[in-house]
């Protein structure tokens, strides 16, 4: 996910209170209230991030995705927030799914396999499939191109991921591999393509070839 800090956020407890600095320069989408007794707090209706403050009590702000999470409360505790942009990408996908197909909580990052079918949520994501559902058959799968190994899935062209092609002659140290990439053909919103490799499927060494989906800051 890309972050863009746009807003510091000052909120300072005292007396009981919460008192807010730098609300007006909230950007469109963004609200954030203070308040007293369990009454306050802040919604982030564009990037699913919110910012609570009670008198007494121990309150906090919590990112959506995992990243952010901020706690203050009664006693003259200065806190200070950064506020990250909308979720994009990978964690937008996430947080927008129906709440029947989202995953539960602790398995929701882009390596989990909620569906236990060998397919991270990030593989999913570029794929276009839905986390919950066991979809073992979308895996990459081998082919072999004019004598040299390759790769074949389906892919969403919009997907903010990357791919990496790694090979091993004994499944324990993994190198990058070279590849070239072909589009087959598109259907919808999916593309199908191929990942040439550079090792000759005829070749004497045995060699396995695995494929990683990365996020964009990976």
């Amino acid at each position: 996910m890309k972050r863009r800090t746009f807003l510091g956020i000052v909120a300072w407890a005292v007396l009981g209170w919460i008192w807010v600095v730098g609300a007006p320069e909230l950007r469109a989408g963004y609200t954030l209230v203070a308040g007293h007794a369990g009454n306050g707090g802040g919604v982030s209706t564009g990037g699913g991030y919110t910012l609570i403050g009670v008198s007494g009590d121990v309150g906090g702000g919590l990112s959506q995705a995992g990243r952010w999470q901020l706690h203050g409360g009664f006693g003259g505790v200065l806190v200070s927030v950064e506020i990250a942009g909308g979720l994009t990408g990978f964690f937008a996908w996430m947080e927008n799914l129906p709440p029947e197909q989202r995953p539960p909580e602790g398995l929701r990052g882009p390596e989990d396999q909620p569906a236990g079918d060998g397919l991270g949520n990030l593989y999913k994501y570029l794929v276009g499939l839905l986390p919950l559902v066991p979809s073992a058959e979308a895996a990459p799968q081998l082919a072999t191109v004019g004598g040299f190994l390759a790769l074949e899935l389906s892919r969403r062209p919009d997907a903010e991921a990357s791919l990496l092609v790694e090979g091993s002659q004994d499944l324990v140290e993994w190198a990058r591999l070279t590849h070239d990439e072909d589009v087959l053909e598109s259907t919808g919103d999916l593309e199908r393509i191929r990942l040439v490799t550079p090792l000759e499927a005829g070749a004497a060494e045995r060699w396995f070839v695995r494929l990683r989906v990365r996020l964009p800051e990976d």
